[in-house]
Formats: C-alpha cells, structure tokens, sequence
C-alpha cells in the first residue's frame, strides 16, 4: 500500500497531523527521512513478513523493477524521482544500495544504505516538487558557464562518448587496472571490456543528468544471456573493473547482465564483484574449499558470477556467506585469508590503484568510509613519472576538501574536476556564491571542507576509528605490482607509517589520528 503526504514546503508530515493516520497505521513516521524543501513523497508501507518471520516476497517482480519505478515517477508526473531498494535491501545483504531512477538511472552504492532502508523496513521514496531553483545572481552564472563551456567539453568528451567505461584501456595503460583479486594490474583482455567495444557493439542512446551536456550515461542493448533483447543502464568503469579484470572476466556479455541482475537486485557492484573475486583466491590458494561454502566461486566464469549475484541478493545458498562481503568473509575464513583482502575499513576499494596510485595509498587508508575513491580522488595526470610520496599528504588533504564540499553542494564531479578544475579554487568558490547570494573566499570554502571532515572523523572516533584502522590491504604493503608500467610499486608499511604521521599533523590530529581539543576550538567544533 501506497501512502501519499502534501504538505506545504518547509513543513513536515508528523503523526499527530490530522491527514497522517494512514502513515500512522503504517507504522512509519518519515518525519527524520525529509528535509524542508521536499513538496511531495510517496512510501510503500513496511514490509510484511510470513508468520515463520521470514520476509514477504519483494512488492515487485525483480524484473519489472525498474519498470515500476518509472511508473511511479510517471504516476507523480514530470519531474518526479524514485529511489528504491531491491530484495538485496530487504535480506539485509550489507553491501545493498539504492537505485535511483530519472533521466540517467544511477545507484546510491557504497556501504549498504540499501540494507539500511530494508532494517528500517522502509522499500521506496518518490519525491516531485514544482519550487523553481532560486539563484542570486543568475546572470554572471549564466555567464560563467558559458565561458567555461569550451573547456568543460574538451575535458568531457570521452565521458561523452564512452562515458566513464574509457578508462578501461587508459587504466590498463598505466599497469593499475586491478586484475585476477588485484594479484596483478594488467589484464589481457581489456578490450574486450572496454568503453571501446561497448560503444562498437552494444551502445543504444546516451543519458544525463537533468540540464547536463556532458551526458556520460548510456543504454546499451543486452544480446546474450538472461536479459537479452532488453535495453538496460550500461555497467560503469567501477562495474567493469569489478565483475570483469577482478574476476580475470573478459566476456562483456556476462558483466552487462550481471550489471543488470545488480541493478534490479540493489547490489553494490564493487563489492560484490570484489568479494567473489576474494572468495575465488582463498579457493585457489586452499585457505577454503568448496566443499565448506557449499559451492564453487571461480574466475573466468561469467555466467556463474550472475548467477552468484542473484543468490546473494536473496541470500539463497552460498549467497548468505557471499551477503556479509569480503572482510567479514575474511574472518570467518581465518588462516592466511587476510593475505587476500582487498577492503579498508570493511569496505571493499574500488578500480583506481592503492598500490600503483601513490596518493590513493593515503586517500584509502584515511578515507571515512574506506574503500571509497569519492573521498580522496585519484590523480593520474600527477602519476607518471612516479611522483613518490612525499607531496601526497597535502594533495590528499586538499582532495578531501574538495569532496566534502562538493558533495555537500551536490557538485558533480565530472563537471567539477574537469570544467572548474580540482582541488578547491576561486572558480568553484565564485560559483557558489552566484548560487547562493554568499561572499565566500576559497579558504572560506576550504574551511568547510575541514569543519565536515573533522564531523566525519569525530563520528568514526566515538566508533572506534583510530590509526589502527587507518591501514592498507596486506598485498598493496607487502607485494609489490609484478609487471607492467607501475611493476615495483606498493606502499610499505613504514612508508603508510610516515604519511600517516605527516597527514595527521597537517590535519591537526594527534598521532593515534584523533582530531586534537585546539583544532576543534579552532574550527568552531568543540
């Protein structure tokens, strides 16, 4: 059952609100998921579970998912947008996301959100407004896009004709395409799994972002495998590194159904592609067998991986192990496993080098959520010849800042790194302030991105986080890559030792990692 809340903007649905009783009879208060701003929302009632306590079947066919979500946008009209977790979001797989619909479909996909709306029994959200944007000084912003336009196009252009899936090729290029459970990062294939041949073979149109030039999405038609004849979202860079050189994977047409089953199950690709590509390796090297998991995880065997990404979404069989993600599979393995793990914090890292990209080896290893490549950004242009990693902690510092604020701004970073440039500059602080009316300075704006890191950090803290966490994966400090254009690079243990004690004092952090009282006073926290 649908329920359906108008409320003025500014103001929220709250039970004790006359036309609320049927959100009270639901069981829901969607009081804390609103913010004011939101005109109007729609939520599916909490799931139902059989009397054995087991969950009801998803309210939607898995294969008309992402049919029904458009339905649900069209029902609220144009403009309308849903976010909605799948039967990975229900079982509580902790690695579940949020599929986003609109224009350019996209996911919510790191550290199982999914799993969060599925525990708090909470299946959809559709929101639609017809508030027009309010911008201070339209004109010099107009103005600023149009004389930044040239550039933007030229920076974007193989986003928009490959979208992000070129950096396949140009990765493998550099010998830092994560390969075979990142025992080596130079795969054979990569052609065949390249934007190159996705555009050749399968591409159907191009999608973006509301207003966006760019346009970096792209359908693609599915020709083999369970979905064919269908036209689905087109797998990403991060999926093809995931469920393709990861998985020693070169058939493009098992990673565009699997990116698909992944989509309609609400399964994170990264960490899913990256758990069977540990699972795989702990078989190879005898740390677990078969026998004890109940069923074979291998490389090089594309129609096993969608299969295995369905079993996990519903936890059925190996899928229950498979749900828990590679570093509590780690555990539970024991042995030598952790030799294995390619995760920080729990989360598994995502296609860009912690070994061959000197500054990911930092961003990684002090990234709030781990694994995450969107918290310190990766800069190849800065990486050849091999730079070391003396200029890195600043980089990373100033990366973080970037990120923090952009997401809190809700940039894009395509646009931002390639049209205003990266890290935080007077072009991005200009344009916040025709946006928003402010008289921002750059290190006004730098500010900021502190003040949220240091919130961030704090958080971690009260939940353990400290410089014990702040860590690599065994194989990128102790094997160096093996071949390519980056053999020989990896970051030691001494060499994390001394960017960690670098960092932490350019952050205003004691050596254990903990923002100190003073650079809390300092930045208004304490």
């Amino acid at each position: 059952m649908w329920h359906q809340y108008h409320h003025s903007p500014g103001y929220l649905p709250t039970p004790i609100m006359e036309d609320s009783s049927e959100l009270l009879r639901s069981g829901r208060d969607l009081t804390p998921l609103l913010s004011p701003g939101f005109h109007q929302i729609l939520c599916i009632s909490p799931l139902r579970r059989r009397a054995d306590n087991s969950m009801m079947p998803p309210i939607y066919e898995v294969k008309q998912h992402m049919r029904r979500i458009a339905a649900l946008e069209e029902q609220k009209g144009k403009g309308a947008v849903c976010a909605s977790i799948g039967p990975a979001g229900e079982q509580g797989v902790l690695f579940a996301n949020v599929i986003l619909g609109g224009a350019r479909p996209g996911a919510a996909g790191r550290a199982g959100m999914g799993a969060v709306m599925g525990v708090k029994k909470l299946k959809a959200i559709v929101v639609s407004g017809r508030r027009r944007t309010r911008i201070a000084d339209r004109q010099s912003l107009l103005k600023r896009i149009r004389e930044k336009s040239a550039t933007m196009k030229e920076n974007t252009k193989l986003l928009t004709t490959y979208g992000t899936p070129f950096l396949v090729n140009v990765i493998n290029a550099k010998g830092m395409l994560g390969t075979r459970n990142n025992s080596t990062e130079v795969f054979a294939h990569s052609q065949d799994i390249s934007g190159e041949r996705i555009k050749e073979k399968y591409w159907h149109k191009d999608t973006a972002c509301f207003g966006c030039p760019v346009a970096c999405g792209k359908n693609v038609h599915v020709i083999k495998g369970e979905y064919a004849g269908m036209t689905v979202k087109m797998p990403e860079y991060e999926t093809l590194y995931a469920v393709g050189s990861m998985l020693d994977n070169r058939d493009i047409d098992s990673i565009i159904n699997g990116n698909h089953a992944c989509d309609l199950m609400g399964i994170d690709t990264i960490s899913m592609g990256v758990t069977l590509s540990f699972v795989a390796e702990c078989i190879e090297k005898g740390i677990i067998s078969e026998k004890e998991i109940g069923e074979k995880v291998d490389f090089a065997d594309g129609a096993a991986m969608v299969s295995l990404i369905k079993k996990t979404a519903r936890k059925e069989g190996i899928g229950a192990l498979l749900a828990l993600g590679s570093a509590r599979l780690a555990g539970k393995f024991g042995k030598d496993a952790y030799k294995y793990l390619y995760a920080v914090k729990g989360l598994e890292i995502a296609g860009h080098s912690a070994r061959g990209l000197r500054g990911m080896s930092l961003s990684y290893s002090t990234s709030t959520r781990g694994g995450s490549h969107h918290d310190g950004r990766p800069n190849y242009a800065k990486e050849d010849p091999d730079p070391g990693f003396t200029p890195q902690p600043k980089y990373i510092q100033k990366s973080q800042y970037f990120t923090a604020v952009g997401d809190s701004l809700v940039l894009c970073r395509f646009i931002a790194e390639r049209g205003l440039g990266t890290p935080l500059n007077e072009e991005i602080a200009k344009i916040v302030g025709y946006v928003t009316g402010w008289d921002i300075t750059l290190a006004e704006l730098e500010r900021i991105g502190e003040r949220i890191y240091n919130l961030e950090r704090l958080i971690n803290v009260t939940r353990g986080i400290s410089r014990k966490d702040d860590t690599l994966p065994y194989r990128v400090m102790n094997e160096p890559i093996p071949e390519g254009p980056a053999k020989g690079r990896y970051c030691s243990k001494a060499d994390l030792d001394a960017l960690l004690d670098t960092f932490y004092a350019l952050r205003g952090w004691d050596q254990n990692g903990i923002p100190t009282k003073e650079k809390l006073t300092e930045l208004g926290l304490k």
